[in-house]
């Protein structure tokens, strides 16, 4: 989109538009309302009040990790108060500085974790910090960390004929995210028994279960994806 000067993200050590006390908005398409009828078609904006960490920790003890960067809405004493509900995660938390607008936080969770129904008890909402990954963000090719790519469909495979002697193949899934290196991992009575993508089946695998375990792994992270169990192993006297 051409003409549509994009918002600043907050970088490390910028803690002007950080600073607790300060007044920031939200916005997003999450629901106005207790039912999911009540998807908004406009985009909607809610101020919020930049909070300490050690408020946060108050209201979820052992939950905030410095990563993360908060806001409540401290004004409203009656009615519905502004939070993000759900449908708004992802959404950006902005402060309007000297500079202009500045993203200090991407929307993440909040007052569900304690059951509470959105906009009705005074608990924070909880923020992904940017400045904590500003350079990942800026990155004009950041690595990504491999995901599975159809979680759903695609998965783990264990192939072959399951017999003593016969060799069993582990066959991962198409991974997304940056080029990773693949490692695999076979258990067997709850213990690691092979690191290569094949093994062959022996005696003592007869009428137990084999599975293996896929990992990807590249500068972004890394995911195991575990295999469902090939069977019981039939074994050919």
């Amino acid at each position: 989109m051409t003409g549509v000067a994009p918002v600043a993200v907050a970088r490390a050590g910028d803690t002007a538009a950080q600073r607790v006390g300060e007044s920031g908005s939200i916005f997003g398409y999450g629901l106005t309302g207790p039912s999911f009828r009540s998807q908004p078609r406009a985009l909607q904006a809610g101020r919020m009040t930049v909070i300490s960490s050690a408020a946060c920790k108050r209201a979820y003890p052992h939950a905030i990790i410095p990563s993360e960067i908060c806001g409540q809405d401290l004004k409203t004493r009656r009615g519905p108060l502004v939070q993000a509900c759900p449908g708004d995660s992802g959404g950006p938390f902005i402060r309007q500085t000297a500079m202009g607008p500045v993203q200090i936080g991407i929307t993440s969770w909040g007052p569900e974790v304690k059951d509470a129904k959105c906009g009705r008890r005074h608990l924070p909402g909880v923020y992904m910090r940017t400045s904590s990954f500003a350079s990942f963000i800026n990155d004009p090719n950041p690595v990504i960390q491999p995901f599975p790519a159809d979680p759903e469909h695609d998965f783990t495979r264990v192939t072959g004929v399951p017999k003593v002697g016969q060799t069993l193949t582990c066959n991962p899934p198409q991974f997304g995210g940056s080029p990773a290196t693949l490692s695999y991992r076979w258990i067997f009575n709850f213990k690691t028994i092979s690191r290569s993508q094949t093994i062959v089946a022996t005696n003592a695998m007869a009428a137990h279960r084999v599975g293996c375990h896929v990992t990807a792994r590249n500068a972004g992270g890394r995911f195991t994806d575990t295999s469902p169990r090939v069977g019981d192993l039939v074994i050919g006297r």
